[in-house]
């Protein structure tokens, strides 16, 4: 049986995209940061200074120091699920991480993964920049999912990054049906049966992103 979440949002997409985390954190931020983290302490997401703000994902991680790569600090890690790329999406990180900043008082690591294509008049840059009448800068990461090279995340399957294999650019010659059975089989073959079910859940909401039939991803997809 699928787990719920205890807050459900409106958007399917950025609900599926949380169980991942929620069931294979290490996997979420390795695909999100590029870290292996030995220890990671998952936070609440909520932010409450006089108005709430929830974030998707909140975590503490360590990494190696800047200065002493020998030597591990805490970061904290925070990622977006974002359907689409959106104009507005730098104000929003930058509002998101100030908030963290202001709850934590720790380095702050920021991601959007943006799940599916979607031509904008700008594409987010990484960043908000004000320069005038003060210099304000946030800086964050900008992950789309359809650009990364899917057999290469095939190859090294895992329960946290499997869900977004379907999204990712599909092997050459591959239909976008075709590419969701290939990652299907192999969450078959590699996967232990017991977590298959939120596995194949999260991917059966996500492929909804690129392919249209819903019957055609029910057949593919085991129950």
């Amino acid at each position: 049986m699928r787990k719920k979440l205890s807050n459900e949002l409106p958007d399917p997409f950025d609900n599926a995209a949380k169980i991942v985390f929620q069931n294979r954190p290490p996997d979420v931020i390795k695909i999100a940061t590029g870290y292996e983290s030995p220890i990671i302490q998952p936070l609440r997401t909520k932010l409450a200074i006089r108005r709430k703000r929830e974030v998707d994902v909140l975590a503490k991680i360590k990494i190696p120091s800047a200065r002493n790569p020998k030597r591990l600090i805490w970061v904290l890690v925070h990622i977006e699920f974002q359907t689409e790329p959106t104009l507005i999406m730098p104000y929003r990180m930058a509002e998101y991480i100030a908030r963290v900043l202001r709850v934590y008082q720790l380095p702050v690591l920021s991601v959007v993964i943006y799940l599916r294509e979607k031509k904008i008049r700008k594409p987010d840059p990484g960043f908000f920049q004000q320069t005038y009448p003060t210099r304000f800068l946030a800086e964050y990461k900008v992950i789309r999912l359809w650009e990364l090279d899917g057999q290469s995340y095939l190859d090294n399957p895992t329960p946290g990054n499997l869900p977004f294999i379907p999204l990712m650019k599909p092997a050459e010659g591959d239909s976008r049906e075709a590419w969701l059975e290939r990652c299907v089989e192999v969450g078959q073959e590699r996967i232990p049966p017991e977590q298959r079910a939120d596995l194949f859940y999260s991917m059966n909401v996500l492929s909804g992103l690129i392919i249209k039939n819903q019957q055609t991803i029910d057949l593919i997809i085991p129950e």
